[in-house]
């Protein structure tokens, strides 16, 4: 009986440890928490513009993105953003977000930048900004 148990058990203890590290790991689960803290901005005309997690870089528990958002308007603005990721209670959470880059754009305060974009959208720089703490 304690055999059978064992049996029972072991394997699914190992199945729930996979799930998790593959969702510690997972660039769907990244993209997906990048969208929530999108969607609590409600500046933001998602519909707008294209999402795209170009890149997703993994440390132990943090995690590093780079999002490059596309006009739907108008295909020569884009703009880079880096967002810094903390895996806590089983899901990431955005913790701080910073323009990386951008083309076709005038520079903007992040507080006057249109809803077709995201907020923090600025033109190209050679100086990469530290990364700001996220809303």
């Amino acid at each position: 009986m304690r055999r059978m148990l064992m049996v029972l058990v072991i394997p699914a203890l190992v199945a729930t440890a996979c799930n998790w590290l593959g969702a510690k790991r997972s660039k769907r689960a990244v993209e997906g928490a990048i969208q929530a803290h999108l969607k609590q901005n409600s500046r933001l005309s998602l519909g707008n513009f294209t999402t795209t997690v170009e890149e997703v870089k993994f440390d132990g528990s943090t995690a590093q993105a780079r999002v490059k958002f596309q006009s739907k308007e108008s295909a020569d603005l884009a703009v880079e953003v880096g967002y810094g990721l903390k895996f806590e209670s089983g899901q990431w959470q955005v913790i701080s977000s910073a323009p990386l880059s951008g083309q076709g754009m005038s520079a903007q305060s992040p507080h006057d930048t249109p809803s077709t974009v995201p907020p923090g959208a600025q033109p190209s720089t050679p100086a990469v900004p530290a990364p700001e703490p996220s809303h």
